[in-house]
């Protein structure tokens, strides 16, 4: 065997942790999904119930993964999305440091080529503000063929990230801005790009966001 297939090999199947920042109650078809998630042997799946934000849930389970040696990545995902079984096989395949899978979410959070809010469902991932020209065309035709794209930001809610992000970027890793925005996971890939990484979205591994209006699921 080649270095560069065990290494390979390594990267599909050192184990993990799924991490879901949770609240009290959470959808039944979500829950089933991530169960359902395949997982390489040893992984763990975590659900933070204490904390009262997201960021700081997020926070507490990387201090749970850092803590754990064995452990290569984290994948989070929100509580209320149907996470397709071979979403980490295939996100780990990608190699990338920091790797989320395409989905939708709220309204104005992302923007058009010209700099103008979206107010419309629209995908967790963007460009920063200035870059919308140079990043945005390049997500949609992502989109279009189910690609791999590289941009500037990705939501978290289904974001994987390997250990050594992690320890090369200061904590607080996720935090919100001045106003309290739910911004954290914007806020975290600045840091990560600031350290020297860079982030992706694999449009063609597509997850399910439990909305008011289900996006990404088959027949909505």
């Amino acid at each position: 065997m080649s270095v560069n297939t065990a290494a390979k090999d390594r990267v599909l199947t050192a184990p993990g942790a799924l991490a879901v920042p949770a609240v009290a109650w959470i959808y039944t078809q979500a829950v089933l999904s991530l169960f359902a998630l395949r997982l390489p042997p040893g992984s763990k799946r975590w659900f933070e119930f204490g904390g009262t934000f997201p960021d700081e849930k997020r926070n507490m389970l990387v201090k749970n993964v850092l803590a754990m040696r064995e452990l290569d990545w984290v994948y989070f995902s929100d509580s209320d999305h149907v996470v397709p079984p071979d979403t980490v096989s295939r996100l780990l395949e990608t190699g990338c440091d920091v790797v989320s899978a395409l989905y939708y979410g709220h309204f104005g959070r992302s923007c058009d080529a010209s700099g103008e809010q979206q107010m419309a469902h629209a995908p967790e991932a963007g460009a920063s503000r200035g870059r919308e020209t140079e990043v945005l065309p390049r997500l949609r035709k992502a989109i279009d063929v189910g690609t791999l794209c590289e941009v500037d930001w990705v939501g978290a809610g289904a974001l994987l990230v390997r250990r050594s992000v992690l320890e090369r970027v200061e904590p607080p890793w996720f935090f919100r801005d001045a106003q309290g925005g739910e911004d954290e996971d914007v806020r975290f890939c600045e840091k990560v790009r600031g350290a020297g990484f860079r982030v992706h979205v694999h449009a063609g591994v597509r997850v399910g966001h439990l909305q008011a209006v289900p996006i990404g699921l088959e027949g909505s």
